[in-house]
């Protein structure tokens, strides 16, 4: 169930809200947007007409367009299915191999996970980056000063497709040297 934002509970009185477009319909759509009190945006558009140099029309319509007629809005429902079956799906894979995944997602795009048998993710990045799959280890994100045991796996995306992608790999085998 969604949380209520911050701007919702303050009706726009003192918080801004300040989100874009880039990272779910394309990362060249650079238009972001904001809500806040009527006199503010105001203000923040005379700031931005005079010190602004991009943005192109076109784009700037094609998103409104795309606002108002609620389409966005069911993007975004069947972009949100799409991400939570990805992760599903990546949450089974890495069971099905052995990995102990802790707290499984409920949001967000990221699973946190280990292997049983390896104690630094440092060894398991490095091996899983020959084979061409990127990992995240848990030294980025310490809770003390011991090596660490959890790995991030990053999901990867076929270009054409939009669909997970993970490579398999037995973690178990010794070292390619």
């Amino acid at each position: 169930m969604p949380t209520q934002r911050l701007a919702t509970l303050d009706q726009l009185d003192r918080v801004i809200y300040v989100g874009g477009l880039s990272k779910t319909l394309s990362s060249s759509l650079r238009i972001g947007y904001l809500a806040a009190s009527r006199d503010l945006v105001k203000h923040l558009v005379d700031v931005k007409v005079l010190t602004s140099l991009g943005g192109t029309r076109f784009a700037e319509s094609v998103a409104a367009s795309l606002l108002e007629r609620g389409t966005y809005r069911k993007y975004l429902e069947r972009l949100r299915k799409r991400v939570r079956d990805s992760l599903s799906n990546a949450v089974q894979t890495l069971e099905s191999y052995g990995w102990d995944v802790f707290d499984e997602p409920s949001g967000g795009n990221f699973v946190w996970a280990k292997v049983p048998s390896i104690d630094d993710s440092n060894v398991l990045v490095d091996e899983a980056l020959k084979l061409g799959v990127t990992l995240t280890p848990g030294s980025y994100y310490p809770r003390r000063n011991v090596p660490a045991r959890r790995s991030r796996p990053c999901r990867r995306r076929a270009a054409r497709t939009g669909r997970l992608r993970l490579r398999r790999c037995d973690v178990r085998r010794s070292p390619r040297r």
